[in-house]
C-alpha cells in the first residue's frame, strides 16, 4: 500500500472515526444538561396586614331599685344627687309632684308652691365623720352646746345601716309652738313638724336632711316617701 503525504488511508479513517465519536459525545453531553433558570432578583415578600376593628366598650348604667317593694308607686331617681325614693302619685285624689332644684328635691301637692312643700337636701361630709360630727361642723360651729346640740332621732328607713339625728335645744316656757331659739339654725332645727338628718354607713361621704312638716306624702302601706330613700352609688 502506498503512502500519500505521509498518511495511510487507514490512519485517516481512524482519525475521522475518532472525530465523529467525539462530536456525537459532545452533542449528547450538552443535550442532557438541563439549563437552570437564573435566580430572579428583587422579589419582595409582602405579609398582608390584617385590620382588626374593635367594638367600642359600652358603659351600662344600671337603674337603682328600691330595697323593698312599693306596689303602685313611682320611683324618682336623681342622677345628680345620687338618691332615689318612691311615692304614690295619687294622694287621696290629689296629685303628688317632684321637682329637683340645686341640692334639694321637693315633693309637693299639685296646685301648691313646690318650695313650700317637703324636701330632702343632700350634703357632703368627710368619710371618717359620724353623722353627729358632720352636723356639728356644718351647722353648729361657734354655738354653745347648752344652746343647740345634736340629739338622736327615731325614723323608719329602707337603709339597712342608717343613723338619724336632729338639732335640738333646751325646751322652756318662753318658746311658742314651733318656735326655735334664735341661736339655733332656723331651717335645720327640730320644731313642731318633722325634720331630721339621715346617714348611711355604706355611703359615708354624704348625709341628708329632711324637712317634712306636719303632713305626710304616702308611698303606700303606711310608708311615707322619705322612708323609702336610698343612695344610688
Amino acid at each position: 500500500m502506498s503512502k500519500q503525504n505521509g498518511f495511510t488511508p487507514i490512519a485517516v479513517i481512524i482519525a475521522l472515526v475518532i472525530l465523529l465519536v467525539a462530536a456525537v459525545a459532545g452533542i449528547i453531553f450538552f443535550s442532557n444538561k438541563t439549563p437552570q433558570p437564573a435566580p430572579i432578583q428583587g422579589i419582595l415578600t409582602v405579609t398582608p396586614t390584617v385590620s382588626v376593628v374593635l367594638s367600642p366598650t359600652v358603659s351600662v348604667t344600671s337603674t337603682p331599685t328600691p330595697t323593698k317593694s312599693y306596689p303602685g308607686t313611682t320611683q324618682y331617681i336623681s342622677p345628680k344627687l345620687k338618691v332615689a325614693f318612691n311615692y304614690l302619685v295619687n294622694q287621696d285624689g290629689q296629685k303628688a309632684l317632684v321637682k329637683e332644684s340645686g341640692s334639694k328635691i321637693y315633693v309637693y301637692i299639685e296646685g301648691t308652691s313646690f318650695d313650700k312643700g317637703q324636701y330632702v337636701e343632700v350634703f357632703n361630709k368627710n368619710k371618717s365623720d359620724t353623722l353627729a360630727e358632720a352636723i356639728e361642723k356644718q351647722f353648729l360651729g361657734g354655738i354653745s352646746k347648752t344652746d343647740c346640740f345634736v340629739a338622736p332621732y327615731t325614723v323608719k328607713s329602707s337603709l339597712a345601716n342608717y343613723s338619724a339625728d336632729t338639732i335640738s335645744y333646751p325646751k322652756n316656757a318662753d318658746l311658742g309652738p314651733g318656735e326655735i331659739p334664735a341661736k339655733c339654725p332656723q331651717k335645720y332645727s327640730e320644731s313642731n313638724g318633722i325634720s331630721y338628718f339621715l346617714a348611711d354607713s355604706n355611703h359615708p361621704d354624704k348625709f341628708l336632711f329632711f324637712s317634712i312638716g306636719q303632713y305626710g306624702i304616702s308611698a303606700g302601706n303606711n310608708i311615707l316617701w322619705q322612708d323609702t330613700i336610698i343612695f344610688t352609688d
